[in-house]
């Protein structure tokens, strides 16, 4: 199996891209915006990113990442992705995504099967902060009571929410890129239902007891 690997030196990086060019003009790619190569050879390509600046050793550095895939012996990736959209040819250690499958949601390996590297458009509208990545994969999966389980460890009024909430979260859905965003809060509201309707309603354990009162004023979410 082929192993090898790109490996950058990233304090000697000072993104003048010359990689990305040259990787570009090797597959034919266009010179500016996103990539659009086959699904067959999508994880090879390169790209630079401004990271930064940094402090290191009090001194302010101006660093970029090349991002590519590394394909990895056992890749996480893999397992994370809830559309199966990433693969590996154990013939020769390549890692493959199928554009067609992705819906660009960047997930990586956590406990819901789909947790965010960096935080997801419909993540960062929610004013609860909801794991919706994380909990729409598990209601694909049938596990609706581990969905509500996700959804209560940061908003405790799914069924409230999943009716009067103004859905944010749907405003800049990455699905929109390809058709129309995904019916978050019918899902939620869905999710909420099934509890409802299960013979024992999940209620969280409280966790630690505070003294501290709380005035709640007005109303919605």
């Amino acid at each position: 199996m082929n192993n090898n690997k790109l490996i950058y030196e990233e304090y000697a990086c000072w993104g003048c891209k010359a990689c990305e060019v040259a990787c570009k003009q090797e597959y034919n790619q266009p010179p500016f915006g996103t990539y659009t190569p086959n699904s067959q050879d999508s994880t090879r390509y390169v790209s630079v990113q401004p990271d930064g600046p940094k402090i290191v050793d009090d001194h302010l550095y101006f660093m970029f990442r090349v991002n590519v895939c590394l394909h990895c012996s056992d890749p996480a990736c893999v397992k994370a992705c809830p559309e199966g959209a990433i693969s590996k040819d154990l013939a020769t250690g390549i890692v493959l995504h199928d554009q067609e499958k992705c819906n660009g949601c960047n997930a990586v390996l956590g406990k819901s099967g789909a947790e965010k590297q960096d935080t997801s458009p419909c993540k960062f509208n929610c004013p609860a902060r909801n794991d919706i990545q994380g909990y729409i994969n598990l209601a694909a999966k049938g596990k609706y009571r581990e969905a509500l389980e996700l959804i209560k460890e940061t908003s405790p009024f799914p069924s409230i929410c999943g009716r009067v909430c103004h859905h944010p979260c749907e405003s800049d859905c990455n699905r929109k890129e390809i058709d129309e965003s995904v019916s978050i809060q019918s899902i939620e509201r869905f999710i909420a239902d099934q509890d409802h309707q299960s013979e024992k309603v999940y209620i969280p354990a409280v966790k630690e007891a505070k003294h501290e009162k709380v005035a709640v004023i007005g109303s919605g979410p």
